[in-house]
């Protein structure tokens, strides 16, 4: 083989390397960000057993999602907790004292909100972590290590009812 063809495959396998590499990134990133989503849920759980005594029954589980997920989620959680009469109450209610102008929609404004704050929720129904894709960057930071350990907080409920009685 001569020396021109040896610089060819060289020159071919490294820009192969780097393909394979460059494909893999976004995926490598996706893992890493639920690596430390992971490591941190952990961490907090154990200082919530610590604290609280009773130990979880496993690893909650954190999923990333989209702001459109939590906005759906929450409107789904409310219809389940709250009767429709008592939303549509609280809308009159809001529009008697003046706090919204007359036909707003709160569930729609609940929505938009959820959908640009929140940073994550916790499923009781499948003991899941919810954690907003477009603010999972902040993993590293105290107020979202606030907010996993109160949705956290939430699943350590579940598996102690008794405790909060």
């Amino acid at each position: 083989m001569s020396g021109m063809n040896r610089i060819l495959i060289a020159a071919l396998s490294v820009v192969l390397l780097a393909v394979v590499v460059a494909r893999g990134q976004d995926k490598t990133d996706e893992d890493a960000l639920q690596e430390k989503l992971d490591s941190l849920c952990a961490t907090l759980a154990g200082r919530i057993e610590a604290c609280l005594g009773e130990k979880f029954t496993g690893p909650v589980p954190v999923k990333l999602v989209s702001p459109q997920f939590i906005a759906d989620f929450a409107v789904e959680m409310e219809a389940k907790m709250t009767p429709g009469e008592s939303v549509e109450a609280g809308e009159r209610l809001a529009e008697r004292l003046r706090l919204v102008p007359p036909g707003f929609d709160l569930q729609a404004a609940q929505a938009e909100l959820l959908k640009s704050q929140v940073a994550g929720l916790y499923d009781p129904d499948k003991d899941c972590f919810y954690v907003v894709r477009e603010r999972a960057g902040a993993v590293g930071s105290p107020m979202f290590a606030v907010t996993a350990a109160h949705e956290l907080v939430h699943a350590y409920r579940d598996v102690d009812k008794d405790f909060w009685k």
